[in-house]
């Protein structure tokens, strides 16, 4: 899992910044079953 810390990277529901700066983004924002995760990565 990558390191998502709340306390380096403010975060609104259903997305966070990982510790390379990439962007992680939940469709389902609360619904660990059903939501999908995507990753934007950063060039």
């Amino acid at each position: 899992y990558a390191d998502l810390d709340v306390k380096k990277y403010p975060q609104p529901e259903g997305m966070a910044f990982d510790n390379k700066g990439n962007l992680w983004i939940a469709s389902e924002a609360g619904n660990k079953k059903y939501g999908k995760l995507y990753k934007i990565e950063r060039n």
